[in-house]
């Protein structure tokens, strides 16, 4: 007789788990294979914005931010304009619905200012001097943030070949569960951002591509956190 047929057989409990095994297996390595894949794709993409952007120094332009609260479903949209010099200074000033001053997000050397005139207040929160989180501020990321940066403190995946989902490495430094950049195919500037947060509220902010100014005459003067006399100041840390 065949040696086969001389084999011990595999009750039908065994045979089963063997083949749900072999099945688990399989469907692991192949998750494990699309996740290196969309990183790869991710971090690609990025290199490219890099390269891009490689001799841009500042940016300047509108964009539009919304926020959107699904436990009491609304809607919030503010127009805003920015200005960004390379590497480490940023102005955002988010016009206010009813014509009074507007509220600005600032950074300046070392600081992150967030001024509230409705509160006669400003926030600030001094960075560490270490690559993290904080100190990635989401629109540099969309002009030309070094990619061995940002894989230091976010992983990267891909959303197709023109967006990537960047996620906090450690959820402790950041107040956010992930960011989505979405970009022009053919220029590869910004053209959306999703950032959840940590509640589920979405912040979304839509580019505004005819506003841009590529290079526009910035220094660093321009960004002097001078939001007037008698202001209260709160430290995050």
């Amino acid at each position: 007789m065949s040696g086969f047929l001389n084999e011990p057989r595999l009750k039908g409990n065994e045979t089963s788990m063997m083949i749900f095994r072999q099945t688990a297996l399989a469907a692991i390595f192949c998750i494990c294979a699309a996740t290196a894949f969309s990183q790869d794709q991710g971090v690609a993409l990025l290199q490219k914005m890099e390269s891009q952007f490689q001799n841009l120094k500042s940016v300047a332009g509108t964009f539009s931010q919304t926020r959107t609260d699904p436990t009491f479903k609304t809607k919030v949209t503010v127009p805003a304009r920015f200005e960004l010099l390379k590497p480490n200074y940023f102005r955002a000033e988010f016009q206010d619905a009813q014509g009074q001053k507007p509220s600005v997000q600032l950074i300046s050397k070392q600081m992150f200012y967030h001024y509230v005139p409705k509160l006669n207040q400003v926030t600030t929160y001094k960075f560490q001097g270490e690559s993290n989180v904080r100190d990635l501020n989401y629109l540099l990321l969309g002009f030309g943030a070094k990619t061995d940066e940002i894989t230091k403190v976010y992983s990267v995946s891909s959303l197709g070949a023109n967006g990537v989902r960047l996620t906090p490495r450690s959820q402790k430094e950041a107040s956010f569960q992930y960011i989505t950049m979405e970009v022009n195919p053919q220029t590869l500037s910004p053209t959306r951002f999703t950032m959840r947060q940590t509640d589920g509220t979405d912040l979304i902010v839509v580019m505004d591509p005819g506003s841009l100014q590529m290079n526009p005459s910035l220094s660093p003067s321009d960004f002097e956190p001078d939001f007037g006399k008698g202001v209260h100041q709160v430290s995050m840390q």
